[in-house]
């Protein structure tokens, strides 16, 4: 057999009269190639970074290579309008995947993973075959790798093309410098099921003066919703719910000492070692 087709290669006789006699030695099915069948949409879609389907657009330079996405340019690297509008409003990577972006299921959502000099709005937006949606978020930790999620709940069309916007519609910086992201996850899903995979390592986390006085500070990327302070000997002398990824707390009343702070978000945590 070969594809798109089968072949039975099984002798049939069949005879019309007692003189004549005809052979089938091979039937060949064959799809219909003007109409093929239409791929699925993809409920779920993990890009690899490493030849991916994703370009540069509306003059953005895009390049990959190990496993990193890397946007030269994020307002592309022409001047302003004469009557002061940005250059390339639009610039943008985008990605059309086969069979496009299955909304039908559960909420849907997104969750990347970007890494510039400074702080930026970020949005993604899907398009094509049908009305066109998009979600805001922002990145918030210059020189470090960022998760960003964005909840596409609301919507319930089947769109074909995924976009990324890493300043949209802002003119470029006087230092193309200032203009150099990176970006190493893209991934479409059930948004409760990606929200919930946060990369809560400790190094998302500062915490702030050290040795402490009479405030601690923390600043993260992850927004935290429990926070539990122990002495050396595991007694909780501290707890709060800050419900924020950046936030202070009252020490004062502590003694000095070595204590370990426990951030949780959702099912996640980790710990980190501070001094007062």
């Amino acid at each position: 057999s070969s594809q798109g087709s089968n072949t039975f290669s099984s002798a049939i006789m069949y005879s019309q009269s007692r003189d004549v006699e005809f052979v089938i030695s091979d039937v060949v099915i064959v799809a219909d190639a003007t109409n093929p069948p239409a791929d699925p949409p993809n409920a779920t879609l993990d890009e690899a970074f490493t030849g991916s389907s994703f370009t540069g657009a509306d003059g953005l330079t895009y390049t990959e290579s190990g496993g990193e996405g890397t946007v030269t340019n994020i307002n592309g690297t022409t001047e302003d309008n004469e009557d002061g509008t940005p250059g390339s409003p639009w610039a943008h990577i985008h990605t059309s995947p086969t069979g496009g972006f299955d909304f039908s299921g559960e909420d849907r959502g997104v969750k990347i993973r970007v890494k510039g000099p400074r702080n930026i709005p970020v949005t993604v937006k899907f398009e094509g075959g049908g009305t066109a949606t998009e979600v805001a978020a922002n990145y918030t930790d210059p020189g470090n790798y960022q998760t960003i999620f964005f909840d596409f709940s609301s919507n319930a069309n089947n769109l074909n093309k995924a976009v990324i916007f890493f300043e949209i519609n802002t003119s470029k910086s006087a230092d193309l410098a200032d203009d150099l992201f990176y970006i190493d996850t893209f991934e479409f899903g059930e948004y409760a099921t990606l929200s919930n995979e946060i990369d809560f390592e400790s190094n998302q986390f500062v915490t702030y003066p050290n040795p402490l006085q009479n405030t601690l500070n923390v600043r993260g990327t992850v927004e935290v919703d429990q926070v539990n302070i122990y002495d050396l000997l595991g007694r909780n002398v501290l707890n709060a719910t800050p419900n924020k990824s950046e936030f202070s707390l009252d020490v004062s009343q502590l003694n000095k000492g070595v204590y370990m702070v426990q951030l949780k978000a959702g099912n996640k945590e980790t710990t980190l070692k501070i001094v007062k």
